[in-house]
């Protein structure tokens, strides 16, 4: 092996010290001063901050890697493994999840990707109960396969199955607090005993805007099922934060005025929106892993952060 190649293949350590390292050590004391007040962090979200201060730090634990052939030993620096704060940690998990996909559990056929987002009151309500953004999102995916169904028995399919994986995010590129979920489906339906795959047309744009208004209806009758004496309020640091992240709005005038140009195969009701124009061919399995990543994505990236006065 040439030089050049040995360079591109060498071991290098990751970057320490990183902007959001120094933000979290630096603005966590004031960060759990300021929430006491209001019942301070839960647990689980302090030890995500002080991990993450700590991601790649050798004096934290290390791996002794030694070539049996060259001799040439490394030390490798052990991750936080955080969920959450840690962008290296978090990206890695999202390019391994949407490998796996790929490679291991998504069929050869077309995709569709669905994003569903839901309107600012209900926002605090389903980040803070999973189990009603659980029921939301099966409302939302069971009145897609009922449509494709639908559709399928029109081609003459019979016994016609739909297939889907959902990605759930409850963040903007801001870092606001907005639930929304990103849903990949094959763009048909699997028939008969042996499973054999039936494409199917697209939607088109009345096809999406009915299954938004079914869809909307249903996911508020939950809302209200779930809270009836009202949408909850925040009770401790993190809900406090979380209610004033969910009321900040874009600065995009007002909330008429704040929806993105209609486009093909989009809808928009009463603050819920649903984008179905992003569509992979079944031959595009690169394209499918880009979407399965975004999906997957970690809510920033350390390439976005800068400190203040640089």
């Amino acid at each position: 092996m040439d030089g050049e190649h040995q360079a591109q293949r060498k071991y290098v350590p990751r970057k320490r010290e990183t902007v959001l390292q120094v933000a979290l050590q630096e603005g966590l004391p004031a960060l759990l001063a300021s929430t006491a007040e209001t019942g301070g962090l839960p647990g689980f979200v302090v030890r995500e901050f002080r991990a993450a201060t700590t991601c790649g730090d050798v004096e934290q634990g290390f791996a002794w890697v030694k070539c049996n052939q060259c001799g040439e030993e490394l030390h490798v620096a052990f991750t936080c493994r955080a969920r959450t704060v840690c962008p290296s940690c978090t990206a890695r998990r999202a390019a391994c999840t949407a490998a796996h996909l790929v490679d291991q559990v998504l069929p050869k056929v077309a995709y569709r990707q669905w994003t569903l987002a839901f309107p600012r009151s209900l926002k605090l309500a389903l980040a803070w109960n999973p189990a009603l953004l659980g029921a939301a999102l099966r409302v939302f995916v069971a009145g897609l396969f009922a449509w494709q169904r639908r559709r399928a028995r029109e081609l003459g399919c019979e016994a016609p199955k739909g297939g889907a994986i959902a990605f759930v995010q409850n963040f903007t590129g801001a870092l606001l607090l907005h639930p929304h979920a990103h849903v990949l489906v094959p763009e048909g339906v699997f028939c008969g005993e042996d499973a054999t795959f039936v494409p199917l047309p697209p939607p088109d744009d009345a096809e999406v805007e009915a299954l938004l208004r079914k869809v909307a209806r249903k996911v508020r009758k939950l809302a209200q099922a779930a809270y009836p004496d009202g949408l909850p309020h925040a009770e401790d640091g993190q809900a406090v934060l979380a209610a004033a992240s969910v009321q900040t709005k874009l600065p995009w005038g007002d909330e008429e005025a704040a929806w993105p140009r209609k486009e093909r195969r989009c809808a928009f009701l009463e603050g819920f929106s649903l984008h179905a124009n992003t569509w992979v061919h079944a031959n595009d399995r690169a394209s499918l892993e880009t979407l399965c990543r975004y999906g997957a994505r970690p809510r920033h990236a350390e390439r976005q952060l800068e400190a203040p006065g640089r």
